[in-house]
């Protein structure tokens, strides 16, 4: 729980300064995310809270890294399942490098 809560206030403190930003017209209400979390409000007029701001962007991160894992994780096997593939990639790869 630590390591959530040390997320969390890193997380609010961003939230902060881009609220402050927005309030000042140093962010753009428009130009990633968060900003857009912070500047629209629901139907019934009322805007997130802090909270529900922070634990939206902490679903999107770890929603993000799980996604990004399991495609990894399909990539290695379809690799391993297909090897002329692998090598192709691989000779792929190797070229790159050289440019390097």
């Amino acid at each position: 729980m630590q390591a959530a809560d040390a997320i969390r206030k890193d997380i609010s403190v961003i939230i902060r300064q881009r609220r402050s930003d927005l309030e000042q017209k140093k962010a753009s209400p428009s130009q990633d995310l968060l900003s857009h979390l912070l500047v629209t409000c629901a139907e019934n007029g009322s805007f997130l809270t802090e909270l529900e701001i922070v634990n939206n962007i902490l679903f999107l991160l770890f929603a993000g890294h799980d996604t990004a894992c399991s495609v990894i994780s399909l990539i290695f096997k379809y690799l391993a399942e297909f090897p002329e593939v692998y090598n192709q990639v691989f000779a792929g790869i190797y070229a790159l490098s050289k440019l390097v």
